[in-house]
This record gives C-alpha cells, structure tokens and sequence, in this order.
C-alpha cells in the first residue's frame, strides 16, 4: 500500500509501512507505535466490508480511529463478506453465546415443563 500511496502522491516524509504484522490485530497494535501520538486520531482505510471488524479491534486497543471503506471487485467480495462474518462472529463468541442462550431460554423451559407433565402425569 506505501508504493501505491507513493505513485498516488503520498508525501514520502509522511509515509511509514509498517511489515511485521500477520493479522489486522497486529497491524492495528504494530502501527500504533509508529506513529508520533499514538493517543491520536487514527484513520483506517480497509475494504468495506473489512472496516467494520478493524474499526471493533481498534476501539478493544483503546485507539481512536475512524473508518473508510473502498470498493472491491463482486467476485471478490462475496467471499471476502463470508470470510468476515465467520471472524466477526468468532471475534466475539462469547457475546454470540450469551445472546443465544438468552433467546433460547422460552424453548427450554417449554422443554423441562414437557418433560415433568411426562414423568408426574396429572392424576
């Protein structure tokens, strides 16, 4: 992205990569201590269907970051949508299992009353 921010007129004295990450995660973290106020404004440039789950990262690092989502091709994007999904809903399993769990509580109290009226029949 800084060659294409070069051939695109980026500053090239106001131009750091950063190389070491393997995730978004880490890109969020290791790109913080790049910069000179790492308490400051960050903009996130992503995909849009990226943005969503970067920008969620970025407030559990505790940065302050705005987003901005560009275009990518339909082929690419269908597949990319389901990718984020399936990390989006492992990303906050817990939340996921709660909600669930809260949702399905009317199906097992259903359940447990059937299945005393099963075992203590009505006389």
């Amino acid at each position: 992205m800084m060659a294409w921010a070069l051939e695109h007129g980026a500053d090239p004295s106001r131009t750091i990569a950063e190389e070491r990450s393997r995730n978004t995660e880490e890109n969020l973290a290791y790109s913080a201590r790049l910069f000179p106020d790492p308490t400051g404004k960050t903009a996130i440039v992503s995909t849009r269907y990226h943005v969503l789950r970067a920008l969620l990262i970025s407030k559990r690092l505790h940065m302050d970051a705005v987003g901005y989502g560009s275009a990518a091709t339909w082929y690419f994007s269908l597949n990319a949508m389901l990718r984020e999904f399936i990390a989006f809903v492992v990303m906050t399993r817990k939340r996921q299992v709660v909600v669930l769990c809260v949702l399905l509580t009317p199906l097992w109290l259903t359940a447990l009353a059937g299945m005393a009226q099963w075992i203590m029949p009505a006389s």
